[in-house]
């Protein structure tokens, strides 16, 4: 999601619940495998876990291993 004000984002929050929010102007959605997240501004807050970790790091790089991540959809 780009850069939006916080009434903007308050207010995409139940599109997100209901997996509408593809279609606003602001998401971009993409596949890959690997992903890496930079901060420029500061340290990220990162929730590993359900630890928080990393208090400094500035960078987040995620993998997803092919046939690893299994997901559970309702029907």
């Amino acid at each position: 999601m780009r850069r939006v004000s916080l009434l903007r984002f308050l207010m995409a929050v139940p599109r997100v619940m209901r997996g509408t929010h593809a279609t606003m102007r602001e998401v971009a959605l993409f596949q890959t495998r690997e992903v890496a997240i930079r901060s420029l501004d500061g340290p990220l807050l990162l929730h590993l876990d359900g630890e928080l970790r990393e208090p400094d790091a500035r960078e987040c790089t995620v993998r997803v291993a092919p046939g690893r991540l299994k997901v559970m959809v309702a029907r």
